[in-house]
């Protein structure tokens, strides 16, 4: 039989050989448990939630011809599987299933394990399998690539070995398969180094805002605050002179080490800004998939990418959201998105202030009114807002204000999903999904009696907080030009430019109004505004009055930015203590003495 092998199933059959393998029956097959199975998966999540949008597509190709598609990681261990039944049942008879390793070691010559050794795409069919058992077995399998070429799966098509059906166009399937793989995982890769960029972007714009380096008009770095600084890892004096955008390409920060008293520079009394924007990431845009209001919050990196990942995340199901965060920093924006995402986005999206009407007209508005329920009212009653959300999403700003009265009546409406308008004897049913947002503690309201507790439990079982503006900054960068081109467009005006010096400006206030404020600011600089760009000199007065200057004192401030970039590294290995010392440059232990010397702790996570 070897003798009539291809040099690809010969070469198989020399190594299964020198495996010592049962050429009749494997006896000693390797079965993962299910709890190391689900460990494996959730390991490489991302590939498998990208082979569960493709194997479909190769199944349904399949679908009744008696075959299965698999996917198996870089061990051979097959993660997922989808076939027909008749054939799953049968190939479970020699474990072809999830959790079984098929590498050559375990199985002799075989797709799978042939394709991981041979790094290319296989066809095994019939009796060129090393084993016997398996010589029922046809099957076709590719590697799958990751970044740098390394094979981290393969795509396997299998299925019964007729006599004269060999077909090798099942092949080309299998390759096109891998291939889709290989698209989705240089794709996350991509965004995944975007995400390396951004926080680089974030820690210059701080560096930036602070003071720490000083740019000049190309970028270049012309000065760092203190000469006992090192920037990235490298020495003060190695990174004047360079772009910025080429010193920052990942988060790893500053790190400080103590320098002499006697060397360190006298630092500036008033803010250096730099004289141009601060460096974005090459090929940093954004798709045009949402809408104007959205695009103004919507960016896909660090706090505000994890909070529309939690809002994509909740809209999958029906239970109550609370999102919480201070005034102007876009709650309704986050609610519309997670309307949008929802199984309901066909349905209307209601928004209504608790705050924007008195309480006796409150109950009317969301829960309608029948007929002749008041002098005045409309002939035939009227729908409230809950009806009008009907198949939809209902957003209520501002609960934190809504009277200690009308609570229980929303708290019924919660619990029996009906509503009773004013004046009628019975209940109407509702079917809506309840979104509610605050600026205050409700915590607290509820522990001075102006907030039920069985509401605020009823309200809260999804939680989603919307960190101010200040706390991401770097959002800034894509805030701005959006929101020129909106104030532009609303006054009739041709797109503005941003002249230099500018955003070092706003990336140096806090913004205390957060979005709101920001856009506020450049609706003012749009309408002032009697040139083609947009100056420093056009960046409103109160603006300029309130920017951050920082603390020159050299022992605390150094403290503080340390503490700030260890909770940075903390942050974006979710707070995982050995990636966030690899991040900083440092070992593990120095880290663990750095956060009890600085009294750091986890945040809670709502």
């Amino acid at each position: 039989m070897e003798n009539q092998l291809s040099p690809t199933i010969s070469r198989s059959w020399q190594r299964s050989n020198s495996y010592n393998i049962n050429d009749q029956r494997v006896v000693d097959n390797d079965i993962l448990s299910a709890s190391s199975l689900r460990e494996r998966c959730q390991m490489q999540d991302f590939l498998v939630h990208m082979a569960m949008s493709v194997m479909p597509e190769i199944y349904s190709m399949l679908r009744g011809m008696n075959y299965s598609v698999l996917l198996c990681d870089n061990d051979g261990y097959i993660l997922k599987s989808l076939g027909d039944p008749p054939f799953l049942d049968k190939s479970k008879r020699v474990f072809l299933s999830p959790g079984a390793n098929w590498s050559e070691q375990k199985k002799g010559t075989n797709a799978i394990g042939t394709a991981l050794a041979e790094l290319a795409p296989v066809e095994v069919w019939g009796p060129e399998h090393y084993v016997r058992e398996n010589h029922f077995l046809a099957c076709w399998a590719a590697p799958v690539r990751g970044a740098g070429g390394r094979t981290v799966a393969v795509l396997d098509i299998s299925g019964e070995a007729r006599r004269g059906q060999r077909d090798h166009r099942l092949l080309s399937l299998a390759l096109l398969g891998s291939k889709l793989l290989e698209q989705g995982l240089q794709i996350y890769a991509l965004q995944q180094g975007m995400e390396r960029l951004r926080g680089a972007v974030r820690v210059a714009a701080e560096a930036v805002r602070t003071g720490q380096i000083t740019l000049d008009d190309s970028g270049i770095i012309t000065r760092v605050a203190h000469p006992g600084w090192k920037v990235h890892g490298r020495e003060a004096a190695e990174v004047i002179g360079q772009p910025v955008a080429e010193v920052f390409t990942t988060i790893k920060a500053f790190s400080f080490d103590q320098a002499d008293s006697s060397t360190q520079e006298a630092m500036p009394e008033k803010m250096i800004f730099p004289s141009g924007p601060p460096p974005r990431p090459p090929g940093d845009t954004k798709a045009g998939a949402f809408t104007l209001k959205e695009k103004a919050v919507l960016l896909s990196g660090g706090l505000s990418g994890r909070v529309f990942e939690q809002a994509a995340k909740a809209a999958g199901s029906d239970s109550s959201v609370l999102i919480l965060g201070e005034s102007g920093t876009g709650k309704e924006v986050v609610a519309r998105y997670l309307h949008e995402c929802s199984p309901r986005r066909d349905g209307p999206f209601n928004a209504f202030s608790c705050s924007a009407l008195p309480e006796s007209l409150m109950e009317s508005e969301l829960f309608g009114y029948g007929d002749g329920a008041f002098t005045g009212s409309r002939r035939g009653g009227q729908a409230g807002k809950f009806e009008l959300a009907e198949g939809g999403t209902i957003f209520l700003d501002e609960i934190g204000d809504m009277p200690v009265a009308k609570q229980p009546v929303l708290l019924r409406v919660l619990q029996e999903k009906e509503v009773w308008r004013i004046g009628e004897p019975r209940p109407r049913k509702v079917n809506v999904r309840i979104v509610a947002a605050t600026n205050k503690d409700l915590q607290t309201l509820v522990n001075r009696g102006l907030f039920r507790l069985d509401l605020f439990y009823r309200l809260k079982v999804i939680t989603i907080e919307v960190p101010p503006l200040r706390d991401r900054i770097e959002d800034i960068l894509e805030l701005v030009p959006f929101l020129v081109r909106k104030a532009c467009g609303q006054m009739g005006k041709p797109p503005l430019d941003m002249a230099d010096g500018v955003y070092g400006l706003l990336l140096a206030y806090s913004w205390p109004g957060n979005i709101r404020e920001l856009e506020n600011c450049i609706e003012s600089m749009v309408a002032m505004s009697t040139g083609s760009v947009l100056t420093p000199a056009d960046v409103p007065a109160d603006i300029r009055a309130g920017l951050s200057v920082p603390s020159w004192e050299a022992e605390p401030y150094l403290r503080q930015q340390t503490r700030l970039t260890i909770i940075r590294a903390l942050d974006q290995s979710q707070w995982k203590v050995a990636p966030a010392a690899r991040l900083l440059g440092i070992g593990r232990n120095t880290l663990y003495r750095k956060i009890k010397e600085f009294g750091i702790v986890r945040p809670l996570v709502p």
